[in-house]
């Protein structure tokens, strides 16, 4: 009966594709040992037949020398494969020895080496899913060194324009901000500087024009001129008062007369030069050289803020590569996170899927 059963799945096997299954029919398989992968995930490596095959016909040989004690396992039973998509057929063929009988052989197969080709199959499920989470774990690997990279270089970046600009807040938009704002301030410093300079001009030579202007004037004063007629002769006349006195024919009282006299006349002078200066536009002296004054010092801070502009500026204009460098970074960054973050993703999503991935089904069909 159970030669009919076997003959029967055996036929489903004539249209298979391995001509070595077309050839084993000369001798009627006593057993066939079946392995259906219920499913294949994608990515799976890909599975060598011929070498499957090579080490389960070797093993089969080993098994039947080893159990039963036969010096020449090919010449009692052999192996041979037939293929149905990714499914595989184990035939055991005799080989019309009459010892070891065809039950020994086929409890040899059922037991012994069936138990032989699940953990085959077994190992190889094992090695198929680790080396496809190896895949996906060397792309996490590959994911976290070129983000770990592109960290590296985004901080060397921070760090260099951090150098140059002296500031923490390094980012593009804020380093912009900056250098517009520093150029704007700068422009305007200048130009305040330039205005400074040019007011400093214009009063220095009011100042000219208005003491020339009184010079003249006073040089032209009758008054003026013969106040310092006066101031001359009453000075000539404390001189030779001051003379006589040193020869005691003067009483120092005289002196004294003589001198407050001459204080008197330069009192009068003076008055009269103030009265022409003023004619001549003397009141506007003081407030010109007092904002004469506060232009000098606005001017030094002007040049020294000015001076610390262009010195900061000048560094930002070697930042200016270095920014577009800094977003490039930060965009390589951003792409390896989203980069790490996909891979970690698929690891996750892998490791779940091969959880519900089993090894083959290997049943074994024959004589009970």
């Amino acid at each position: 009966m159970w030669k009919i059963i076997l003959r029967s799945f055996l036929i489903g096997l004539i249209g298979l594709s391995l001509p070595s299954a077309t050839a084993a029919f000369a001798e009627e398989p006593m057993g066939v040992i079946t392995v259906d992968w219920l499913e294949t995930p994608a990515g799976a490596p890909h599975r060598n037949t011929d070498l499957i095959f090579k080490s389960l016909k070797a093993a089969f040989a080993d098994t039947l020398k080893k159990k039963l004690n036969v010096t020449d396992p090919a010449g009692v039973a052999d192996l041979e494969l037939a293929q149905e998509g990714q499914n595989l057929r184990l035939l055991i063929v005799p080989r019309g020895a009459v010892q070891p009988t065809a039950d020994e052989i086929l409890a040899v197969a059922r037991e012994a080496f069936l138990e032989t080709v699940n953990n085959f199959f077994r190992e190889l499920h094992g090695r198929e899913v680790n080396e496809m989470l190896d895949r996906e774990k060397d792309e996490v690997d590959r994911a976290r060194a070129r983000l770990a990279e592109s960290q590296a270089q985004l901080q060397r970046r921070r760090a260099q324009l951090r150098d140059i600009t002296h500031r923490v807040d390094v980012s593009p938009e804020a380093l912009r901000a900056a250098i517009t704002r520093l150029e704007d301030e700068r422009d305007k410093l200048a130009l305040d500087a330039e205005s400074q300079a040019v007011r400093k001009k214009a009063i220095e030579q009011t100042i000219v024009k208005i003491t020339g202007t009184a010079e003249k004037q006073m040089k032209t004063d009758r008054i003026v001129v013969e106040l310092e007629k006066l101031v001359d002769s009453r000075d000539a006349e404390m001189k030779r008062m001051q003379q006589l006195a040193v020869a005691k024919t003067v009483a120092q009282a005289e002196v004294e007369a003589a001198e407050a006299r001459v204080g008197e006349a330069r009192v009068r002078l003076w008055e009269r030069q103030e009265v022409v200066s003023r004619t001549a536009g003397g009141d506007l002296l003081a407030d010109l050289n007092k904002e004469l004054a506060m232009l000098s010092i606005n001017m030094a801070e002007s040049e020294a803020r000015l001076d610390r502009l262009g010195k900061a500026v000048s560094d930002y204009a070697k930042a200016v590569d270095l920014i577009d460098e800094l977003e490039s970074a930060q965009t390589s960054r951003q792409a390896a996170e989203t980069a790490r973050v996909d891979a970690e993703g698929r690891l996750a999503e892998r490791a779940r899927g091969l959880r519900e991935y089993g090894p083959p089904v290997v049943n074994f069909h024959g004589r009970k």
